[in-house]
C-alpha cells in the first residue's frame, strides 16, 4: 500500500472556499489511490458507520431502547454517521483513481464522471435522502425516526468493497471470507431476534410459552432464542394459538 494517497493538482486554485466545510473540501483538487493506507482506513470508518446503521435501526424499531430521554444521544450518533456518509459520497468517492486499459486514470474530471456513472453513486445518494427530517413535524412521534432511516442500509457496496480490499491484500484471504460469512450469519440472527421480540409484543409478552416472557434482558434473551433457532439446537417452545 502507498503511504502517500493524495496527489495535489495545482492547476486550480483553492480561492473558492465555502463557509461550509463540506463544500470547501469538495473544492479541493486531489485524487486518492484506492490501495493507499489512508483510503483503507477511511473505508474502515465508513464500514463501521454502515454496520452501526444496519445493527441499530432494526434494534430501535422493535426494542424499547429509544426513549424521549435518550433520543438526543441516538440523533447525535445518527448525524455523525450521516456526516461520514456525506464526505464519502461527495468528497472521497469522486476522487478515487480507477484503471482503464491497464493505466491509472488521474484526471479529476474523468474520475468524477466514472463515479457518477456507477450504480454505487446512485445507491450512495439514495442512502443520504434525509427522510428522517419528517420527524420534526409536530404531529409525528419520534418512534418513527428509525423507520425513516432505513435507506441508510442501502449503502451496502461500501461493506463489500471493504472486504474485497482486505481479501486482495492479506496473505490469507480465507480469514476475510470467514469473517464476512460470520458477519452475515450474526446479522441474520440479529434480525431474527428483533422480529421475535416484535411478534412477542404484538402477541403479548408472557401470554404463552412461545413468546418472550418479559424477564431478563430483552435483547440478550431474544438473541439467544434466535441463535438456537438458526443453529437448529432445538428445545425451543412451539408457537401457540389461543
Amino acid at each position: 500500500m502507498s503511504d502517500c494517497p493524495i496527489e495535489l493538482q495545482p492547476e486550480k486554485s483553492l480561492e473558492k472556499r465555502s463557509w461550509f466545510f463540506l463544500a470547501w473540501v469538495a473544492n479541493l483538487d486531489f485524487i486518492i489511490e484506492p490501495q493507499s493506507f489512508c483510503y483503507v482506513t477511511w473505508l474502515s470508518l465508513v464500514t463501521m458507520c454502515y454496520l452501526y446503521n444496519c445493527w441499530v435501526i432494526p434494534l430501535r424499531i422493535t426494542f424499547p431502547y429509544q426513549t424521549q430521554e435518550n433520543l438526543w444521544k441516538w440523533m447525535l450518533l445518527d448525524y455523525c454517521t450521516d456526516v461520514i456518509y456525506l464526505l464519502d459520497t461527495f468528497v472521497i468517492k469522486p476522487r478515487i483513481m480507477y484503471l482503464k486499459d491497464g493505466f491509472w486514470v488521474r484526471d479529476l474530471k474523468l474520475i468524477e464522471v466514472n463515479y457518477l456513472e456507477k450504480l454505487q453513486s446512485k445507491l450512495d445518494i439514495i442512502s443520504l435522502v434525509p427522510a428522517d427530517i419528517v420527524c420534526l413535524a409536530p404531529w409525528l412521534t419520534s418512534e418513527i425516526l428509525p423507520l425513516m432511516r432505513l435507506n441508510r442500509i442501502i449503502k451496502i457496496q461500501t461493506f463489500w468493497e471493504f472486504f474485497d480490499h482486505f481479501d486482495s491484500v492479506l496473505s490469507s484471504p480465507y480469514v476475510v471470507r470467514v469473517t464476512r460469512t460470520l458477519t452475515y450469519m450474526i446479522y441474520l440472527v440479529h434480525l431474527n431476534a428483533c422480529a421475535y421480540y416484535y411478534v412477542s409484543v404484538k402477541e403479548g409478552l408472557a401470554t404463552n410459552n412461545w413468546v418472550f416472557n418479559g424477564q431478563g434482558n430483552a435483547y440478550i434473551r431474544c438473541f439467544f432464542f434466535a441463535t438456537k433457532t438458526a443453529t437448529s439446537i432445538g428445545k425451543n417452545p412451539h408457537p401457540e394459538n389461543e
